[in-house]
């Protein structure tokens, strides 16, 4: 596949999702990153070919949403460990409410993180 239009396709076909669900499921993952929802039209227009996610948010919110990489959907070329494939594999294979929870949860720890590399410099 060449281009984000046949990679789009085709992951919207092999996961039977429609263009409202798209839509919807990376509004989400927007949203709840501050950030704006997308349209069903810009979903429309990214299957016709006619344009590609305009900002790195929406980049890594389909990204989520379909469980693949950003550079996948972007350049068709997956940059993950066998290791990280293995656990994206697991994920997609659960029900999205407990794809759901496992973004949070991996959010938590990300958020838990940031918060320790700011309160625990050098000695």
């Amino acid at each position: 596949m060449d281009s984000f239009e046949e990679r789009f396709n085709a992951l919207k076909a092999s996961n039977q999702y429609t263009l409202d669900a798209i839509a919807a499921g990376v509004s989400k993952i927007l949203i709840k990153k501050g950030k704006r929802k997308i349209s069903k039209a810009a979903v429309h227009r990214w299957s016709k070919g006619e344009t590609m996610p305009s900002n790195e948010a929406t980049w890594q919110a389909l990204a989520q949403f379909f469980g693949r990489p950003a550079s996948w959907l972007q350049r068709g070329k997956e940059t993950y460990s066998t290791e990280e494939q293995e656990l994206a594999s697991r994920i997609r294979s659960l029900k999205p409410e407990h794809q759901d929870a496992i973004n949070s949860m991996i959010d938590g720890l990300l958020d838990q993180k940031k918060k320790n590399n700011g309160t625990h410099g050098a000695a």
